[in-house]
């Protein structure tokens, strides 16, 4: 997305995404997800953003037939609230298929949003003009700040659907009388080095099936 004054916009993004994965849950394609939003700030003055998501699947698999509903339920939402200029989904899946690749996937859904490199690019630009776009950066990225924040303020980042909402009884997650065993297993995990997963966000939204 191109500089907007509207970023409510961006909700819209984010909705259409849970919709979909809650019906996916309901359709028992997957047992349970674990998502949270997110907000590329691929570049400031101009700003370019994409609004997409990260999500950790519980299922055997996430065949091409649940990524083909995904994107058309998304789409479908996208159309309803947003007409036929909405951008596309895009839908990658990458397995987790250890504790490592689990923590480090967890860590990367629960990152804080990016500006420092989009802003440090835009400012050797703003140098080379004499400094005069340096007022346009800094009123674009308090604009950028601003706006997110607005969207985002009451706004819950981190959703859970399924066997993975830990206010049902489906869930498969770690009970609190449990929490001290889980944290040494982290704690373990952790001293053993971590599995990155490459996920290109300025392409698009990721979901990850586990």
């Amino acid at each position: 997305m191109n500089t907007t004054n509207d970023y409510y916009e961006l909700l819209h993004y984010w909705d259409a995404y849970k919709i979909a994965l809650q019906q996916l849950v309901k359709d028992k394609l997957i047992r349970g997800l674990f998502w949270t939003e997110e907000l590329a700030v691929n570049s400031i003055a101009p700003v370019r953003v994409l609004p997409h998501i990260h999500a950790t699947v519980e299922a055997d698999s996430v065949d091409a037939e649940v990524i083909e509903k995904l994107n058309s339920a998304v789409v479908a939402n996208l159309k309803a609230t947003l007409g036929p200029d909405s951008l596309a989904p895009n839908v990658q899946v990458k397995s987790l298929n250890s504790q490592r690749k689990l923590l480090s996937h967890l860590r990367y859904q629960v990152k804080p949003i990016k500006l420092v490199k989009a802003y440090d690019l835009a400012w050797s630009r703003a140098l080379h003009n004499n400094r005069a776009g340096a007022v346009r950066l800094n009123s674009e990225t308090t604009d950028l700040v601003l706006g997110y924040s607005s969207i985002t303020n009451r706004r819950f980042k981190i959703n859970y659907a399924g066997n993975l909402n830990p206010k049902t009884k489906l869930y498969i997650g770690v009970k609190e009388k449990d929490m001290e065993d889980a944290r040494d297993v982290v704690g373990e995990v952790i001293r053993e080095g971590v599995d990155y997963i490459e996920m290109n966000e300025a392409e698009d939204i990721t979901t990850t099936a586990e």
